[in-house]
């Protein structure tokens, strides 16, 4: 019997014989035509879709690069514009102050109190951080509000009113050109003094003493402000220490030998509070008769000072927390 069958699967023909299927034809072409083509799609649409992933992943990041690019340009635009606004407070202030001082110095009170008004207005929208400590930025404060107290006095003293409007005129410069401040050109003016104090104190003239010694002390309270504003509290308390020690000695029944001892440490701190280059070595003079107890004296009375000093530092910090500078951020 003759069966003839077409398979569903390679379209092949076959016969059967004594119970066996005996293959008669074969069409290679449909039998591989068809595998073929669907391994042929199936591979191009995987060849596809993980190329297409790629290709989306890709674009994805170079977006994302992109927006983080677009935000640190922005950001910059945005502190440039920012600078750009506290520059322009900055000068307005320095023009204040200078023209508040210069009405002072002519007499012009009411003009000078006017313009310090002006000054407060304009401090307040400042924001001083990174610009000085949070020790500076209390100096500063105090020193325009004593020059208001200076300037609102019925009593008011032209000499006082000079002194208050030069501190500001100082304190001002000093945040506006912390690299080259006008409170530097009082270096040689404290050194006559402290030469002067000196001479006073080798010759034993008592009234010369006296003299330099208040020279010394209201030339230095003149740049105090700006030298807490730009120096560590440590070199300020030291200078503050040795100016208290000169003063505690003019009631002294005999003040020249302390004061001619500690006349070395005075040039030494001064050289530092300015930041000279140059650094003579001051020897102090030791007088033969006592060496060890003015040297005792003097070094007990220093580190005094500077005990109060840490102390009264460690009393500010458990209040107030410090501010920090542009530098410290960027590092």
């Amino acid at each position: 019997m003759l069966l003839s069958v077409r398979s569903p699967r390679n379209s092949c023909k076959f016969r059967e014989y004594g119970g066996q299927a005996a293959k008669l034809r074969l069409r290679p072409r449909q039998r591989l035509d068809r595998p073929c083509s669907g391994l042929h799609g199936e591979g191009m649409s995987m060849f596809v879709s993980g190329k297409g992933k790629r290709l989306f992943l890709t674009g994805l990041m170079l977006l994302v690069l992109l927006s983080g690019c677009g935000q640190r340009i922005e950001q910059k635009e945005q502190d440039a514009v920012k600078i750009k606004a506290q520059s322009g407070k900055m000068e307005r202030l320095d023009q204040l102050a200078e023209e508040m001082f210069n009405k002072v110095v002519k007499g012009d009170m009411a003009g000078g109190r006017e313009l310090l008004d002006q000054m407060s207005d304009q401090i307040a929208q400042i924001d001083f951080s990174g610009m000085t400590s949070v020790e500076g930025l209390h100096a500063f404060t105090e020193t325009v509000t004593q020059a208001k107290r200076s300037f609102n006095s019925v009593q008011a003293v032209p000499d006082e009113g000079r002194t208050a409007a030069a501190k500001v005129r100082l304190a001002v410069d000093a945040l506006k050109s912390p690299h080259d401040p006008m409170w530097h050109q009082y270096y040689k003016v404290l050194q006559t003094d402290t030469d002067g104090l000196e001479k006073a104190a080798k010759e034993a003239n008592k009234g010369d003493l006296q003299r330099f010694a208040g020279q010394l002390d209201s030339h230095y309270g003149i740049v105090r402000t700006p030298i807490v504003m730009s120096r560590t509290p440590a070199e300020v308390e030291k200078m503050d220490s040795l100016i208290v020690f000169v003063k505690s000695q003019m009631t002294a029944q005999a003040p020249f030998q302390p004061v001619l001892s500690v006349v070395p440490h005075i040039r030494q701190t001064l050289d530092e509070l300015f930041m000279k280059k140059e650094k003579p070595a001051y020897l102090p003079i030791v007088d033969d008769e006592k060496p060890i107890i003015w040297s005792i004296g003097i070094a007990s009375f220093i580190v005094a000072a500077m005990v109060y000093a840490a102390w009264r530092m460690l009393q500010k910090d458990q209040g107030v927390r410090a501010v920090k500078r542009k530098d410290e951020h960027a590092g």
